[in-house]
């Protein structure tokens, strides 16, 4: 199913029976970082007696075209990864629903524009590599709502618009951090006006 939707054909350790939720998925013992199975997922069949997709890989894959609204329908997804491909245009505001997400990996997936206002829901996140992407526009407020992050790494390819300078803390932004190297911040507008706001001492209006 998944394949088809991507244009992208299933490897050989897939379940071809139809049933996503099968084979390698709910085989505790298959590690899903095995190029073997990519694209992959990872089903949990304790929830309510059925089976949930709790983590989609679609790493290099070389997918283009927008990232598809659909995904936003996997509501149980734990962890998302679709870096290292050539989507164009903004992510879908659809992601937003993704309120039990935790991991988001899109680092290099060639996204760009503004960050949709739906990512304010998802206040689960623990981790984010978003780094060599075209991000554009101001940094939202609602990333204060993040207070389960762990580790961020953000990136643009688009021309810096301020000296950028690493912050002195990110505590005041992400609680849970335990240290400041565990945010890296690389050029590019959205983390240059992070930098910029810390230094300011402006961050901890973003979670007031």
């Amino acid at each position: 199913m998944a394949d088809k939707r991507f244009g992208i054909n299933a490897t050989n350790s897939w379940n071809r029976s139809g049933e996503l939720c099968s084979g390698a998925a709910i085989d505790n013992t298959a590690d899903i970082n095995n190029p073997e199975l990519n694209p992959g997922i990872k089903c949990d069949c304790s929830l309510d007696k059925n089976c949930h997709i709790i983590r989609l890989k679609l790493d290099k894959n070389l997918l283009t075209g927008q990232v598809p609204t659909f995904l936003g329908n996997l509501s149980s997804l734990q962890i998302l990864s679709f870096g290292h491909n050539n989507f164009t245009g903004p992510f879908p505001a659809e992601l937003g629903n993704l309120i039990n997400l935790q991991k988001l990996y899109v680092d290099s997936c060639g996204a760009s524009g503004e960050i949709p206002s739906s990512f304010a829901y998802l206040r689960n996140l623990k981790e984010v590599w978003a780094m060599d992407n075209n991000f554009t526009g101001i940094l939202p407020g609602f990333i204060g709502g993040w207070t389960s992050m762990q580790d961020f790494t953000g990136q643009s390819r688009t021309p810096i618009l301020v000296e950028d300078a690493k912050p002195p803390r990110p505590a005041p932004l992400f609680k849970n951090l335990e240290d400041e190297d565990s945010v890296i911040w690389k050029q590019g507008p959205i983390n240059a006006l992070l930098c910029n706001l810390f230094t300011r001492g402006l961050m901890s209006t973003l979670q007031e």
